[in-house]
């Protein structure tokens, strides 16, 4: 006898909450105010029993909406450049349903150019607010203006039990941080002016699939969060994930965390700069843009083949503060030069594998080691020159280029499988040791699959000459000779 499964008719009530932000209309009096003061705040709750509670800098706790409907979050009147709002905001429920829920800020009426220049700040956790009013830890998703036209949609969800779903713990509340900021460089011609209408934060909440049937937890097997955490589409039309827990990278190299790019594929412009707030990029995410110049602005814990297939992209520029490039972050892209400046201290395999336009690359002075697959299959790279701190040089880490020579520092210790296999250019090795006792090559570091290839090893003495007809020697289509010079 077949075991059959019934599944539960599934609530679909939308529950929402709206907290209408009033911004005075009337005429100021300072020299630059503006009132923002949270009014009218409405509730509106079903069965999932969800509750908006806030908490500003004048608070000691969490107070709720529903019970305190007159509660202002932002109520500051004397707004001028350089001037933050903070509040902290947590989605609560009450109920037993996991639910899901959409976040956005409205409009109640017509937008004055006021709210051009006041920026909203976001972070999906509660930051306490800093003595200086310090933004560093939250990332900027638009305008106020831009919140107003509705760009700006924040995506999460709610489970109210203390198990486990996927190995992520779960919770009964959200936590978010909210900063208006007004632009340092706000003119005078942003005096007297007010927002010239309220506006709300609404959430939308509804149930999601996710409880049990009456026979097991299985009718839900198939169930994925939106990416695991709550999502936010800036300005730009990139769209931020701001992940519960690290999930490995879709493109199998590295693990995603925190902030993380998932899809940049409406980002209009040719020049990005990631926000020194991202801590990660999921592959192929800038795929479809015309991107030509990108800058690094932090280190990523994960960015593999961010700009696979990329062939626009020829410029990348890194900030002061990077000292990481991650693990096949400009995998395949068309950068054609780089150079990679002296602060970075670490590259990860195959940064910038299979990069076929790529000819000429300054490496930084103090990396220990050329990865594995860095310059796999960059087909155009001409020449290489590895710095004096390379101790190691890594499986394919410079296989199949066109180079035509290479200088070999006297501080390499390691030359890793097919390093150097299919350089069908290369004629010349330069060794500077002047004792290569210590150095491991790998037997087939420099053989040659295809093309036959007449490779001259300059050595510094006849020791280092002796020693090299060991480590290189003629094989295949290799054909070695060495001197001393």
């Amino acid at each position: 006898m077949s075991k059959k499964t019934t599944r539960k008719a599934m609530l679909t009530s939308v529950v929402a909450l709206v907290i209408c932000f009033a911004m005075l209309v009337g005429t100021t009096y300072a020299w630059f105010t503006d009132s923002v003061a949270s009014s009218g705040n409405i509730i509106k709750s079903g069965t999932l029993n969800i509750d908006l509670l806030i908490k500003t800098d004048t608070d000691n706790d969490y107070v709720s909406v529903k019970n305190n409907p007159t509660k202002k979050a932002f109520d500051y009147d004397l707004w001028e450049p350089g001037y933050t709002e903070w509040v902290n905001a947590k989605v609560s429920t009450t109920g037993n349903l996991a639910l899901k829920y959409t976040m956005t800020i409205t409009a109640n009426g017509q937008v004055s150019a006021l709210a051009n220049v006041i920026d909203v700040y976001y972070k999906p956790a509660e930051v306490a607010l800093p003595a200086t009013r310090d933004l560093s830890g939250l990332v900027k998703i638009g305008t106020l203006a831009d919140a107003l036209a509705g760009t700006i949609v924040i995506d999460d969800t709610l489970i109210p039990d203390l198990q486990a779903y996927n190995g992520t713990a779960v919770t009964d509340a959200d936590y978010a941080t909210l900063a208006l900021h007004m632009q340092e460089s706000a003119g005078n011609e942003y005096q007297n002016l007010s927002i010239g209408t309220d506006f709300s934060l609404t959430i939308l909440a509804t149930q999601l699939n996710y409880e049990r049937d009456s026979f097991d937890d299985q009718y839900d097997a198939g169930l994925t969060f939106s990416a695991n955490g709550i999502q936010v589409t800036d300005t730009d039309g990139v769209v931020h994930t701001y992940l519960d827990a690290p999930i490995p990278s879709a493109s199998g190299y590295g693990t995603m965390e925190g902030n993380t790019i998932s899809s940049a594929s409406a980002f209009a412009g040719t020049t990005y700069t990631i926000d020194p707030s991202v801590n990660s990029i999921g592959a192929n995410a800038f795929s479809g843009t015309q991107i030509e110049t990108v800058t690094v602005t932090s280190n990523l814990s994960c960015a593999a083949k961010a700009f696979d297939n990329l062939n626009t992209l020829k410029n990348v520029n890194f900030d002061q503060a990077v000292t990481k490039i991650p693990n096949r972050m400009f995998y395949r892209c068309g950068i054609e030069e780089i150079v990679i400046p002296n602060t970075i201290t670490t590259i990860e395999e195959g940064a910038f594998q299979q990069c076929a336009s790529l000819t000429s690359v300054t490496l930084p002075s103090n990396i220990t080691e050329i990865p594995n697959n860095l310059f796999y299959e960059c087909t155009s790279l001409s020449s290489v020159t590895i710095p004096a701190s390379v101790t190691k040089i890594g499986n394919n880490a410079i296989r199949g280029t066109k180079i035509t020579s290479v200088t070999i520092p006297a501080s390499v210790e390691e030359i890793g499988s097919m390093a150097f296999r299919d350089d069908y250019d290369l004629t010349d090795i330069y060794f500077e040791t002047t004792d290569a006792s210590g150095l491991t090559i790998a037997g087939n570091a420099f053989t040659m699959s295809s093309r036959v290839v007449n490779l001259k090893v300059h050595c510094k003495n006849d020791t280092v000459k002796t020693q090299m007809e060991t480590l290189i020697p003629s094989s295949g289509n290799l054909h070695v000779t060495y001197v001393v010079d």
